[in-house]
């Protein structure tokens, strides 16, 4: 017993953040962002767009594009990677709202998962094992919405150049497929690479020790999850242009198999793989019948990757 995506939904802030504008407040950067990052633009979330109503129009979205009810999902699973969130039930406050869009009820299991670049493969991983073990629905639904701009210290360039803001929905049926498979690496010496200091500001302290981990596993760990799959499309945590061109290099992936949206997006944490779903399928370049490989790395340190069939 596994799962099959049904549908997705994504929804990005309406704010776009230039180079432009963030350069002029870092006249000492030794270089361009985009020389620097490869990135071009992000997305900036507004104070009425929070996780929790950026993730209600994303699961809506997904939604309107199957025949179902509310009714019909027995688990949501909503994550982020923005801090505080675990003292807040925005996760219920969701699912309420989300009821009264829809005007139909929900009686399933609702949890919150909190979690970083991996969050979406961590969620369908707890989509699957709900599938095998209790699932009395055949549908189930996982969110992750970021608004980590708002924690971002403009004025440091670790952080402030790179991450953006979004949220995604990914609806799964329950299927009797089982060559959906998970692979799964961690290292809790990354505990420190990043956090939130007191006053709740991003720190990336370690980010060359970030691409240490990431690169002297990613090729094994790369090949022992393709096996012996012909891969159509490539989805990877999106998290900024050197990282991606790094483990292109070692891993072989052919680079017009990818999906990137770095360039548009920057970072979006918990939400970059979903959103680089989400367009694929839209655009066409996904079809059914395809495999894809997901693969998320985080720090923690944290490896994970899904390959699957649409």
């Amino acid at each position: 017993m596994g799962f099959q995506i049904e549908s997705t939904g994504v929804y990005l802030p309406r704010r776009i953040v230039t180079n432009q504008e963030l350069e002029r407040k870092f006249v000492y950067l030794d270089r361009s962002i985009e020389e620097k990052v490869g990135i071009k633009t992000r997305r900036f979330s507004s104070e009425n767009e929070s996780c929790c109503n950026m993730g209600l129009e994303a699961a809506i979205q997904a939604l309107s594009q199957s025949r179902i009810s509310l009714n019909d999902i027995g688990l949501i699973i909503f994550g982020t990677n923005t801090p505080g969130e675990e003292y807040y039930p925005f996760h219920q406050e969701f699912a309420l709202n989300l009821s009264e869009r829809l005007k139909s009820d929900f009686s399933g299991e609702l949890i919150f998962l909190p979690g970083v670049c991996t969050l979406p493969l961590q969620e369908l991983k707890y989509a699957e094992r709900y599938f095998l073990e209790e699932g009395s629905k055949d549908y189930a639904l996982c969110v992750a919405a970021t608004d980590q701009s708002k924690y971002i210290d403009l004025s440091d360039t670790k952080t402030a150049i790179i991450f953006g803001d979004a949220a995604h929905a990914i609806l799964l049926k329950k299927s009797h497929k089982t060559d959906n498979r998970f692979l799964e690496l961690n290292d809790s010496s990354g505990f420190k690479a990043m956090y939130y200091d007191k006053d709740r500001k991003m720190r990336m302290p370690s980010g060359r020790e970030i691409y240490q981990f990431v690169f002297g596993h990613i090729s094994p760990f790369f090949h022992e999850l393709k096996g012996s799959d012909e891969i159509d499309w490539y989805i990877l945590h999106q998290a900024q242009g050197k990282m991606i061109q790094g483990i292109v290099e070692r891993t072989g992936i052919p680079e017009e198999k990818m999906i990137n949206n770095y360039r548009i997006y920057g970072n979006t944490g918990c939400c970059s793989i979903g959103v680089g779903l989400h367009e694929a399928i839209q655009d066409g370049r996904i079809k059914r019948g395809d495999k894809i490989m997901l693969l998320g790395f985080a720090v923690g340190y944290h490896m994970m990757g899904c390959v699957l069939e649409y």
